[in-house]
């Protein structure tokens, strides 16, 4: 299902505060890896996107500013709750001619890198 989005910024700027993120989602692939046509209603919701611009970073209540953890250009794996337009952590913004999302820091899971190493699980051991 396609997300609502709430605002429509054309012509403006847009700079994201605190913690904020801003992502363009990317779409997932529209063919399974045998070239066979995956229907739109049968793809899955993205869960990783680009993103865009970053706030400066998340405030405590002392007033000190943690920075943020991400920066433009980066591939990041966010929540999927967030594709639900009825979660409240994300606005849904149409920027430049792009379909944007602004959330929080905290709804980024992970950071996506590209690896041509294999990577092996750590060993816990008992001692």
């Amino acid at each position: 299902m396609e997300p609502v989005f709430d605002l429509d910024l054309e012509g403006k700027n847009l700079t994201p505060v605190f913690g904020g993120v801003l992502i363009k989602p990317i779409e997932p692939s529209q063919f399974t890896a045998g070239g066979v046509a995956i229907p739109e209603r049968s793809r899955p919701a993205s869960m990783f996107a680009k993103v865009v611009a970053v706030g400066c970073g998340q405030r405590t209540e002392m007033g000190h500013v943690f920075e943020n953890r991400f920066h433009p250009g980066q591939v990041v794996l966010y929540n999927p709750m967030a594709n639900d337009s009825r979660y409240a952590n994300v606005l849904r913004v149409v920027w430049h001619g792009e379909k944007l999302m602004l959330l929080s820091e905290g709804d980024i899971l992970a950071i996506v890198t590209e690896s041509n190493e294999r990577m092996e699980p750590e060993t816990v051991t008992g001692g």
